[in-house]
C-alpha cells in the first residue's frame, strides 16, 4: 500500500512539474469529490443532489463494468463497496502532491526542480550514482 501511494505521489509530483495546467485539469477526474464539494458549498439544492447521484451512479456503474465484466476481477466484485474511498484516497493524494518537491524511488529521496530536473537530496546517493 505504502509504495504504491508513493508510486501516485512520484508521478503526480512529476506532472505537476512537467504540466502544471494538465496538473490543474486533473481535478476533472475527480467527479464524485468534485461534485461532493459542489454539494457542501451549494448546500443542498436539488440540482445539486441530481448531479451528485448521476456522478456517482455512473462512477459505480463503470467500475463494475470494467472491473467486474471486463477484467472478470473477482477482487473487484468483492471489494466494489471500496471504489467512492478509493476515489477519494486518490483526490487526497492529488491535493498532497501540490506542496512540497521530494520524491521517493527505490528508497532514495530526490528534489523536483522547477525546470523538471531531479537532484537527489543526499551526498551519498549522488555518490552512489554518478548524476551530472
Amino acid at each position: 500500500m505504502i509504495d504504491s501511494v508513493q508510486h501516485q505521489v512520484r508521478w503526480l509530483r512529476g506532472i505537476r512539474v512537467s504540466r502544471p495546467w494538465g496538473y490543474l485539469g486533473l481535478i476533472f477526474t475527480y467527479g464524485n469529490i468534485t461534485s461532493l464539494i459542489l454539494m457542501m458549498t451549494i448546500k443542498g439544492s436539488i440540482f445539486c443532489w441530481f448531479l451528485l447521484a448521476v456522478t456517482w451512479i455512473v462512477r459505480l456503474i463503470m467500475g463494475w463494468i470494467v472491473g467486474v465484466k471486463y477484467l472478470q476481477d473477482s477482487s473487484a466484485k468483492k471489494y466494489f463497496w471500496l471504489v467512492i474511498l478509493r476515489d477519494l484516497m486518490s483526490f487526497t493524494i492529488w491535493c498532497y502532491c501540490f506542496f512540497g518537491t521530494t520524491i521517493e524511488w527505490r528508497g532514495l529521496q530526490f528534489k523536483l526542480t522547477k525546470d523538471g530536473k531531479i537532484i537527489p537530496k543526499a551526498k551519498d546517493i549522488t555518490e552512489q550514482f554518478e548524476f551530472k
